[in-house]
């Protein structure tokens, strides 16, 4: 089974400059949530200690998807497809990778009680994960 580091890597950072465009965050995101907007969809984020919110303005509520949950695993120089369709693909296969992930950690961590402990096992496990 491919790591989520390994499936970005094959399908996304292997693609030429001309179909991605990129966004980069300097430190790592504490929360993020998507909303439909008056002109499309917002990701809207906080980084680590600080309580500042952030927005990205999306075309589309998959590039909004496709962000947010590259943001929560910790990625912080994001490539984006450019082809829609190309983009579903791939957001379809990470996140379907991401759910059996997070099914295992919250199965491991069921006995844990802290919530912040918790977090910084996932974030730990996705750190690693996204090493390529």
């Amino acid at each position: 089974m491919k790591t989520l580091g390994q499936i970005y890597q094959e399908r996304v950072l292997s693609r030429s400059e001309l179909a991605r465009q990129r966004l980069e965050l300097n430190q790592p995101v504490a929360s993020s949530r998507i909303e439909k907007g008056l002109f499309g969809w917002q990701l809207f984020y906080t980084r680590l200690g600080s309580r500042r919110r952030y927005s990205v303005q999306c075309v589309s509520e998959l590039r909004a998807r496709y962000l947010k949950m590259l943001i929560d695993i910790g990625i912080s120089e994001i490539y984006i497809p450019s082809d829609e369709n190309y983009l579903s693909e791939v957001l379809l296969e990470l996140e379907t990778l991401k759910r059996k992930i997070d099914d295992v950690i919250d199965h491991y961590t069921t006995v844990i009680s802290s919530p912040r402990i918790k977090e910084r096992i996932r974030r730990g496990v996705y750190t690693k994960m996204i090493k390529v």
